[in-house]
């Protein structure tokens, strides 16, 4: 009993450390979850990791996201001082992903929706601007894309995997977080589109 409450209070502290700690202190949250993890014979458990990792990963709600300066593929500047007002939304992706290539036609599609709208879409990748572009020629993606030149996998703590989304709204609060290929089609397509019209509202 006394062992299980103490699971149910570093999971609370997890579920909360977003709006204390956020981004900077993720990783180091999620270190300290891995005894979470075991089973009794000391062996790690998937449903108690996922569990845990989701907890942390859903704690990043709430926090503010972190200042970046970065040129994209095409020599675009990207930095969040000058996006201040307006609805990000972040991908984070690799050329080898197949959930990552699966989703580019809900995210294509979000982009022609809001091309009118005071939302922008970034995707980072790890990849290098020469595979970048030469995935490009075969793959259609229509995010503003920046390379491996900037490392944002520490930064914004993916640690849910390959693709990662992120909606912040236009205070810069990440207002939700998506890890994994999402429901196909136009449930995904909708999962986005509530949230993001729901930032907007606060313009």
């Amino acid at each position: 009993m006394k062992t299980n409450l103490t699971i149910l209070l570093l999971l609370f502290s997890f579920t909360m450390f977003g709006q204390r700690n956020c981004f900077e202190n993720c990783k180091a949250n999620f270190d300290k979850a891995d005894s979470l993890k075991l089973d009794s014979n000391v062996k790690m458990d998937f449903s108690k990791a996922m569990e845990v990792n989701n907890k942390i990963i859903n704690g990043l709600i709430g926090c503010k996201i972190l200042d970046f300066n970065v040129k994209t593929i095409d020599g675009k500047t990207l930095s969040t001082s000058e996006l201040k007002g307006k609805v990000i939304v972040l991908n984070f992706w690799f050329a080898t992903c197949s959930p990552c290539v699966a989703e580019m036609p809900v995210l294509n599609k979000l982009v022609t929706e809001y091309k009118d709208s005071n939302v922008v879409f970034i995707a980072f990748s790890t990849d290098d601007s020469l595979a970048i572009k030469k995935f490009l020629q075969s793959k259609e993606f229509n995010y503003e894309i920046v390379s491996s030149t900037y490392d944002m996998k520490d930064k914004f703590c993916i640690i849910g995997g390959y693709p990662t989304n992120m909606v912040f709204d236009v205070n810069g609060i990440l207002k939700q977080i998506y890890c994994g290929r999402l429901i196909e089609g136009a449930k995904a397509f909708e999962i986005f589109i509530q949230t993001i019209d729901k930032c907007l509202k606060k313009i």
